[in-house]
């Protein structure tokens, strides 16, 4: 992730440039770019209720910039781009501070699960594998070698695990991204990788 500094110095450098930058995962990160918008008209934020709000079939994203941005990208949208339940929905949930509130403290609580996981995986089974900083609601985990990792793999999804096989990416050899569920999903990923790890 580019520091909010980084980014400052870019958008300054090259104020004839559009920089579009995707903040989906921003409610789990450390730092996000809102506090750049206010100064510079050619930032765009790209953002969506599906990752925060737990609603990914509603497919809802929105963008944030300057007026001028915005009014240029209106004049680009279909009449109807949006159905009838996905409007009712975003109006009541950006109308309800109580929905609000409650969507806040799941980012808190899976922010938290995320740092644990983090920790449990290096502290137990660090010579294994590493997992890398997120700022997301997902880690990328990379295990020492392929067999390792096959093995790994193959026991999660024996067992009703999903994971996303990212190995064949570009510097991502014997790596795999997962998702942070709830408190008993996250215990027993914990404890099936410490046994497919050790065995």
């Amino acid at each position: 992730m580019i520091a909010v500094s980084d980014l400052e110095k870019l958008l300054s450098g090259h104020p004839q440039s559009l920089f579009v930058m995707d903040e989906v995962y921003a409610d789990f990160a450390e730092s996000n770019f809102l506090s750049l918008l206010g100064r510079f008209n050619n930032l765009v934020l790209l953002r969506s209720f599906s990752k925060t709000m737990s609603a990914a079939g509603v497919r809802l994203g929105y963008l944030l910039g300057s007026a001028e941005v915005c009014r240029q990208v209106r004049k680009l949208l279909l009449s109807f781009s949006l159905n009838h339940f996905t409007n009712v929905f975003a109006t009541i949930v950006l109308q309800d501070a109580h929905l609000i509130g409650l969507f806040k403290s799941q980012v808190a609580h899976v922010i938290a699960e995320r740092e644990r996981l983090r920790y449990c995986f290096e502290r137990d089974m660090g010579e294994w594998l590493r997992v890398w900083p997120s700022q997301g609601n997902f880690l990328l985990v990379t295990l020492r070698d392929s067999e390792t990792f096959y093995h790994i793999i193959n026991g999660l999804m024996n067992n009703g695990i999903g994971v996303l096989d990212v190995s064949g990416m570009p510097l991502l050899m014997n790596s795999f991204r997962m998702s942070v569920g709830v408190d008993y999903e996250n215990n027993k990923v914990l404890r099936l990788l410490h046994d497919l790890v050790t065995n």
